[in-house]
């Protein structure tokens, strides 16, 4: 009897029919954003049942302004436009979906609002929504400091929010940077612990606005180092070979007997804070052949390598101490050289290079150019060693050659010259002028006392006899008397 009451309940329950839930319209918007500029928002819908037809119209006030609807691609446009849209699926979408994106400006803080919100499903039932909103507010643009300093050390200049570069000088291994937002909203490290490298460290402290934007305080920290760079060998020894030691040579050669197969090198560097790289430490060279290099590196407490040679002879003969170039050809220059002459001026134009032919007098003795830089007053040194390792340099004293432009004083001194050509009692034009000026006026007092003589004589004669005399004379005093001494000016 109670397995027949539960087998009938059974059937009486699986046959009472599930409502669906009604469809929801969602929306997905920032938060908020700056003042005129563009935030989107999501439309979602979830449903239970099959959507064929949806529509809506916004409600932004004054506060938005709308700007685009980029539908998805389950729906097709029906209405697209600033107060609202109308979108359809003929063959319907359940489930969660997105119907597409709203675009807006922000003009003041006020909210992303719908209303009229109409969805049809499949069955031609209509759901309905009066207003849907979600608050937009305006966010901060502020992305400045009020303050910001470092722990040890001092920035320079004095910090201000608007300046974005700052140096200092420390001496440590690490600095602790604080900084103070203007606001509050803003985002940023308020304390920051640096590591320091020896030399210069750039770190950028930045600060992002509540909208986020960012903005970039940029630290130019140096650390000093105080290391040693004493990278020096105090000592080194051989067990076989005639050596002396020099600090400030740092290429040697060795003469041992052909007999010798194996040498035991000991060194000892100057500085405690120096140590020998690794491999290339004191050690016992094993085998030896004719010619063996061998070097000793030594790094300073700064890390800078001296690298040390030496150079192991198998032989019975004496080694050369030719260290004499035979010949130099020095391009683009006359030079006089002499193998026998260390020191040479050499006149250069600003970035002119120096191109060296040289030819050694011992085919077994080499050289290296020591110093290449060609700034005046530089020396570009040839260092050549012999096969037994005697060093030989010579120097070639850099000299600029000064570009003869032509200065004020110059044009001054021209203008000075012309002035005294033209005006000086001494100057040959100033007695040419003279010259002529006394010529005109002797020969204007000459047209003077003859007109004077003519008009005394026209006196005693009649009339017709003056009209027909004056122009007979005319030519000569015609041409005097309109010189005037302002003329000659």
């Amino acid at each position: 009897m109670k397995k027949f009451l539960v087998m009938i309940l059974s059937i009486f329950l699986f046959q009472i029919p599930v409502l669906a839930a009604d469809p929801d319209l969602l929306v997905a918007c920032p938060a908020g954003g700056a003042v005129d500029s563009t935030l989107k928002c999501t439309i979602k819908v979830q449903s239970d049942v099959t959507i064929k037809e949806i529509s809506l119209e916004y409600d932004f006030g004054d506060s938005l302004t709308f700007v685009s609807y980029a539908p998805d691609t389950n729906f097709a446009v029906e209405t697209n436009n600033s107060t609202g849209l109308h979108i359809k699926n003929e063959n319907g979408v359940t489930g969660d979906f997105t119907i597409g994106t709203v675009s807006f400006k922000l003009n003041k803080a006020g909210n992303f609002a719908l209303k009229e919100i109409i969805m049809k499903d499949s069955e031609g039932a209509t759901y309905t929504a009066s207003r849907l909103s979600q608050p937009i507010k305006v966010l901060s643009e502020d992305n400045t400091l009020k303050s910001l300093k470092i722990s040890p050390g001092t920035l320079t200049p004095e910090f201000s929010p608007s300046v974005t570069t700052y140096t200092a000088e420390v001496d440590a291994e690490k600095v602790t940077i604080t900084g103070v937002a203007n606001d509050a909203n803003a985002s940023y490290k308020s304390t920051s612990t640096q590591k320091l490298s020896y030399g210069e460290n750039k770190i950028d402290y930045v600060v992002t606005s509540e909208s986020g934007s960012k903005k970039t305080y940029k630290l130019i920290i140096t650390r000093v180092d105080n290391r040693s760079t004493n990278n020096n060998l105090k000592n080194v020894t051989f067990s076989v070979g005639d050596f002396t030691f020099q600090p400030d040579n740092n290429s040697y050669t060795i003469q041992v007997d052909t007999s010798v197969t194996k040498v035991k090198v000991s060194a000892e560097v100057e500085d405690s804070k120096a140590s020998f790289v690794s491999g290339y430490g004191p050690r016992e060279i094993s085998s030896l052949s004719e010619k063996t290099n061998f070097e000793l590196r030594v790094k300073s407490e700064n890390g800078v390598i001296k690298i040390y040679t030496f150079t192991f002879y198998k032989t019975d003969r004496e080694l050369s101490t030719n260290n004499n170039i035979k010949t130099l050809v020095l391009e683009g220059y006359e030079l006089d050289f002499r193998p026998t002459t260390l020191s040479y001026d050499i006149r250069v134009k600003s970035k002119t290079a120096l191109n060296f032919q040289v030819e050694l007098d011992d085919a077994n003795a080499k050289y290296e150019l020591v110093n290449s830089d060609l700034k005046n007053g530089n020396t570009v040194i040839i260092k050549v060693t012999a096969e037994n390792g005697a060093v030989k340099e010579y120097k070639f004293n850099i000299i600029e050659e000064e570009t003869k432009t032509t200065t004020k004083t110059e044009t001054k001194e021209k203008s000075k010259f012309m002035s005294e050509f033209l005006c000086s009692d001494n100057s040959i034009l100033y007695y040419i002028i003279v010259f002529v000026i006394g010529l005109i006026l002797g020969a204007i007092i000459t047209s003077l006392a003859g007109k004077k003589k003519n008009k005394n004589s026209n006196n005693n004669s009649n009339s017709v006899k003056e009209v027909h005399q004056i122009p007979q004379q005319a030519p000569a005093s015609d041409q005097t008397e309109k010189l005037e001494f302002g003329d000659l000016n």
